[in-house]
């Protein structure tokens, strides 16, 4: 996940410890949240891009 000109925001990061869990918002009104590592800060309203494994997803 990074910033970028992207429509899916960050509605709350939540750190706990060296894991991070940032919650998304898209246009559409779905949430997504990513587990992040790192001490990267991507600040709140910020519009994001998301990459990631398919293999990797969980779909709740």
């Amino acid at each position: 996940m990074r910033a970028g000109d992207s429509p899916v925001k960050v509605d709350i990061r939540e750190r706990m410890g060296g894991v991070a869990y940032d919650y998304l918002n898209t246009p559409t009104g779905e949430r997504i949240v990513v587990e992040t590592r790192g001490d990267e800060a991507i600040a709140e309203e910020t519009g994001v891009l998301v990459d990631f494994d398919p293999a990797d997803a969980m779909h709740l």
